[in-house]
């Protein structure tokens, strides 16, 4: 459990599904997380959940949390694709609708690069954004992210090819701030 001044990350529960298959399902969300958003049935996330119950703690390889703000499910964020030997993850932030521009964002990410970089010692963490997604790109900025390239027509998003941001920061960057 990662806590912050407004918000905690904590694991997924099963009671916690019902809200994550509402942002799932939310085209807006989700369009702008991966590209064309996609129906999602609670099944397959009940699925999901019993899968990754199984896997033993030492050998995670994505860490799954929901943003809860008193109580109430407001986001989800991953640290993933943690690549060990070279001391890399890429985090992903999904705040609910109703609930962003309020801070919760930026808070999140200052969050998952404190437990990537202090608790498994990560040397890298990274996000890729559609470049489209200027919020989010501005809020991993104030993070301290910094663009490290493009994917050129990396997504199809509102009907065409889009193309995604590259951001990353160093462990060093994140110590100096």
């Amino acid at each position: 459990m990662l806590r912050g001044e407004t918000v905690t990350l904590r694991a997924v529960e099963r009671s916690d599904l019902p809200a994550i298959h509402a942002m799932r399902n939310n085209p807006d969300l989700e369009g702008l997380v991966y590209g064309a958003p996609i129906p999602h049935a609670m099944a397959e996330l009940e699925f999901q959940f019993e899968a990754e119950q199984q896997i033993a703690t030492d050998q995670r390889v994505d860490y799954k949390f929901v943003i809860d703000q008193g109580g109430t499910v407001v986001g989800r964020c991953d640290l993933f694709d943690i690549d060990r030997v070279s001391g890399t993850g890429r985090i992903g932030v999904t705040v609910d609708s109703g609930h962003q521009a309020a801070g919760i964002g930026t808070e999140t990410v200052m969050l998952l690069l404190r437990y990537a970089f202090r608790d498994l010692g990560l040397r890298r963490v990274w996000c890729d954004i559609l470049a489209d997604n200027q919020p989010s790109i501005r809020m991993c900025e104030k993070c301290g992210l910094r663009e490290e390239g493009r994917l050129r027509s990396h997504y199809w998003y509102d009907g065409a090819q889009r193309d995604a941001v590259v951001m990353g920061i160093l462990r060093e960057e994140w110590e100096a701030r």
